[in-house]
């Protein structure tokens, strides 16, 4: 009789799971990233007119009559009477740096999400529920909580702040209740973000 310490092999069903539980993660992240509508719009305007003003001057001046639609001959003058130490100068340069740095960070940095991404089993079906759906659903578990009264959910990017009111001498127990039953109810909904839960008391004069 022989014996083998070490981790036992997983089910092949249960690799499968997993995979698809990854994939199906990544294609619900992929569905609900937030678009920067507005900062996409901006860049798109204003390369189109570059682009416009760019195409118009190099036609006109290849047709022997340039548009002239800058004044580059008043900027290479200006821009010759000015040493670059000039605040002027160093003025258009940084706010045309930080412009540059705005579209940067707004491409690379993720903006916030209208609704929150649910984890799911099948990579086909992406599903989410809004902000305010959860902290609703949220608010439910903590009025299942006997004593805890006037729920505010406040829903951040990896935190859920619940503030609930209830008397003094049954804050603490009260709180810990909270904290159990909106954990619970997110492991229910299931939302891709793992969220930690923090509990505020308010306090409440006994009548």
């Amino acid at each position: 009789m022989t014996t083998h310490a070490g981790r036992l092999p997983q089910s092949r069903t249960a690799s499968k799971s997993a995979v698809k539980g990854r994939k199906a993660a990544r294609a619900a992240r992929s569905a609900f990233r937030p678009r920067r509508i507005v900062t996409s719009l901006i860049a798109a305007l204003a390369l189109t007119a570059v682009g416009a003003i760019t195409a118009i001057e190099v036609f006109s001046a290849r047709a022997g009559h340039p548009a002239k639609v800058v004044p580059y001959g008043r900027v290479t003058n200006w821009a010759e009477g000015h040493p670059w130490k000039n605040w002027v100068v160093l003025l258009v340069s940084a706010v045309v740096a930080l412009l540059g740095l705005w579209f940067l960070l707004a491409g690379l940095l993720p903006g916030r999400p209208r609704v929150v991404p649910l984890r799911g089993d099948d990579p086909q079906l992406a599903m989410a529920v809004t902000n305010g759906g959860l902290r609703n659903t949220l608010a439910a578990a903590v009025d299942d909580v006997q004593d805890a009264s006037d729920p505010r959910i406040g829903i951040g990017r990896h935190k859920i702040k619940v503030k609930v009111r209830c008397a003094a001498h049954e804050a603490d127990m009260v709180k810990e209740q909270v904290k159990r039953s909106v954990e619970n109810k997110l492991d229910d909904v299931r939302p891709l973000t793992k969220y930690k839960v923090a509990v505020k008391a308010r306090t409440k004069k006994p009548s």
